[in-house]
């Protein structure tokens, strides 16, 4: 299923030095409000949570996203990193 992608999504899929996946994710983490967890984004693209949480490591890594807090996941009731991007970077 193909979703619209808002104008602050394009503008992260356009960052240089980041892998296909990682410019996806930017984009979906932009369109989801800038703030979600592995599952949420993993649910947006259709990925594994696998997938996603490898890639956010990476993006971490890079200083591309930051912790924004820890939540507890609703499915799981597990507790979870919300991701946020990094707006200084």
């Amino acid at each position: 299923m193909k979703k619209a992608m808002q104008s602050t999504s394009l503008d992260a899929y356009k960052s240089i030095d980041l892998s296909r996946q990682e410019k996806i994710i930017l984009g979906a983490l932009a369109t989801l409000g800038s703030r979600a967890t592995n599952r949420q984004i993993a649910k947006y693209t259709g990925w594994e949570t696998s997938t996603v949480s490898g890639r956010m490591n990476d993006l971490f890594k890079s200083g591309k996203v930051i912790i924004n807090r820890k939540v507890k996941d609703k499915e799981t009731n597990r507790t979870v990193i919300e991701w946020a991007q990094n707006i200084l970077k």
